[in-house]
């Protein structure tokens, strides 16, 4: 990059050019680290954002940004803007990029030769692009002004990946098609000359905001020797542009008329807030400062801005001069508008970085309040953002204090509209708890000691019960379902008794005859099976076949079978039998009653088993404890 690239601009210009309307795309302030060159960049951003409330703003520091990873969540953290989108949804990009850039902390480091930091860019212009989504302007570039301090303390690695990898993400992306880039520096170095090259700048604007201070050649100490010569400037003024600018700036012509006139208009009322403010001392004027930024103005509210001490005295203050204010119906005092607007006015003018802090402090507060107005009940929803969802029977485990837990249960009763029903338990809405998680990061609120590890206790107590209690209710099932299988069993053997019992006495003729076979001995046979064998012993005329006869024969008189025929007795009129066959029917119906009580018995307690099952759930419980309330907002 030539010098001619470089384009010295006044400060007033560079407001100009960085507008919704302006053509500047690149800038660069001049001036030391964390000087005035910084307090011009938070001037620029809340100017930026007063002319355009739709207008977005990010402020990105070198110090804090020393990773592809932390650059990425320093852009989700910082990103302002008045009108642009809804605060909650602001929360919510927040949240979710920093959610979705959790895999990659402690992965990338600070260059870019690692694959996480070329997946990072990617996931952080998705995001933005569903949040422009949101926005009530239907506009696929927003108004964007990226800003970048002390760029020189980047390292080779982090201006090469903001260059590259970076730069190809904004370059494809919509939402970043108008982007306008700001940079604080000590100087334009060689290295940033081949940075801006490399992003592919044509044209940076330069602006020397204060003087570096630098070690003095004997010339210029000679120089300064003599009196005659001007002395160095070491603070800015908007008066000093003109003495800083090179000739060829002095030659611009005069700003536009609707610049001009806006400056004017700033310039009243700043005016108007001093003559209004005038009357009060230096202290009293504090105070105003202090309680012009909280909608509801108390002690409690107070003390989210200064120490317990000032908050205290600006209160009573304040209370005790009663023309300043009214009351809300919390009893919470009230700033007259006009004061308010005054006492903003005239402290962002004195302390525009202190200011900007405070506004963003305020206008979460402010929503915070409006969502949970009983400033006493505020700890409630702080510590119950961590539950994922939960019950009175969890509350009554995790609150053990009577008081505590009284307390709880009357927020939840009363707390309807950020209440809402998962499944058979409640939790707080999405919405509210993107409030909570960021009126706690600014806030530094935190919830009670140990309470995670509460949460997890017992959910974890609660899956060992789950898992027992249907293991139980599982084998108890099958015990019940196999009994009633064999009761059924037994009632449909009993009915088909009955049934051929009253067959068989109608119709005689179908029982047929039943042989019975029986075993019984023959002497006969056995005195003669072992009278041949004892002559085969003694006589050689009666050879071994004979005995072999003999043995068979005494075998046989040892097993005689003997078969009887067997059949049943002819069914009569006789009123006996009548009377035995009713007998057996009214027995066998008593059997098989007793028997279908018994199985409606057991379907009863089978259906009893079902519900608790069913109540039971099917899976196990799901951690009580909210993903994103383990990893903090990025």
């Amino acid at each position: 990059m030539n010098e001619e690239d470089l384009k010295n601009t006044e400060l007033k210009d560079l407001k100009t050019g960085l507008s919704i309307s302006g053509k500047i795309r690149a800038a660069i302030l001049l001036g030391p680290r964390d000087g005035k060159a910084s307090e011009a960049v938070v001037d620029l951003g809340n100017s930026i954002l007063q002319n355009n409330p739709e207008s977005f703003w990010i402020n990105i520091d070198s110090s804090k940004s020393e990773s592809p990873y932390d650059w990425c969540s320093q852009f989700a953290r910082n990103l302002r803007t008045n009108k642009g989108v809804a605060l909650t949804e602001l929360a919510k990009f927040a949240l979710n990029t920093g959610k979705s850039l959790s895999p990659f902390r402690n992965k990338a480091g600070t260059g870019g030769d690692s694959e996480d930091s070329e997946k990072m860019p990617g996931e952080l212009i998705s995001h933005f692009e569903k949040l422009i989504k949101s926005s009530p302007v239907k506009i696929s570039s927003p108004h964007l002004i990226l800003s970048i301090n002390n760029l020189n303390d980047y390292s080779d690695e982090m201006l090469a990946w903001i260059s590259d990898r970076l730069n190809s993400g904004f370059r494809e992306s919509t939402a970043f098609k108008g982007c306008r880039f700001v940079f604080t520096s000590d100087q334009v170095s060689d290295r940033l000359k081949t940075f801006f090259d490399s992003f592919g700048f044509e044209k940076v604007h330069v602006v020397e905001v204060e003087p570096v201070a630098r070690k003095k050649t004997e010339e210029e100490a000679n120089q300064a020797d003599n009196k005659s010569e001007p002395q160095l400037k070491t603070s800015f003024r908007p008066t000093d542009i003109q003495e800083i600018n090179s000739p060829k700036s002095l030659k611009k012509s005069a700003l536009p008329s609707k610049l001009m006139k806006l400056e004017d208009n700033q310039r009243m009322e700043l005016q108007e807030a001093e003559s209004l403010l005038s009357p009060f001392k230096q202290e009293e004027k504090e105070h105003l400062f202090l309680a012009s930024y909280p909608t509801r103005i108390s002690r409690y509210s107070l003390e989210h801005f200064e120490s317990d001490r000032k908050a205290a005295l600006s209160y009573n203050w304040l209370k005790r001069t009663k023309s300043l204010h009214t009351l809300h119906e919390s009893k919470d005092l009230l700033l007259k508008e006009d004061i308010r607007i005054a006492a903003r006015t005239l402290h962002a003018n004195k302390f525009p970085a202190i200011s900007d802090k405070w506004c963003t402090l305020a206008s979460v507060l402010d929503t915070f309040h409006q969502y949970f107005p009983t400033d006493k009940n505020h700890w409630i929803p702080i510590n119950l953002q961590l539950l994922e969802s939960f019950d009175k029977r969890i509350l009554r485990q995790l609150f053990v204090d009577s008081d505590e837990l009284n307390d709880v249960l009357n927020f939840v009763d009363h707390q309807e509209e950020q209440i809402v029903e998962k499944g058979n338990r409640m939790s707080l809405s999405d919405e509210s708890k993107l409030i909570i998680r960021r009126y706690m990061e600014l806030s530094e609120k935190s919830c009670i000691p140990g309470l995670n590890d509460r949460i997890r206790a017992l959910w974890l107590k609660d899956l060992d019960h789950y898992k027992l209690q249907k293991a139980k209710m599982l084998d108890e099932k099958e015990s019940i379902t196999s009994e009633i299988q064999g009761t059924l069993e037994q009632v449909a053997n009993l009915k088909e008794l009955k049934d051929n019992l009253t067959e068989n006495f109608r119709n005689p003729k179908r029982n047929k005859p039943e042989k019975l076979y029986t075993f019984s001995s023959s002497k006969a046979l056995i005195v003669i099976g072992l009278g041949t064998v004892g002559i085969s012993l003694f006589a050689d005329s009666v050879g071994s076949y004979h005995a072999a006869c003999g043995l068979a024969l005494t075998l046989f008189g040892y097993f005689w079978p003997n078969v009887e025929i067997k059949r049943p007795a002819l069914a009569t009129a006789d009123p006996r039998s009548n009377l035995a066959i009713e007998t057996q029917h009214r027995s066998l119906n008593h059997r098989v009653g007793s028997l279908s009580n018994r199985v409606q018995v057991m379907k009863a307690n089978l259906d009893a088993v079902d519900k608790q099952l069913s109540k039971l759930g099917g899976d196990p419980p799901l951690p009580y404890l909210d993903d994103d309330s383990d990893e903090p907002a990025e």
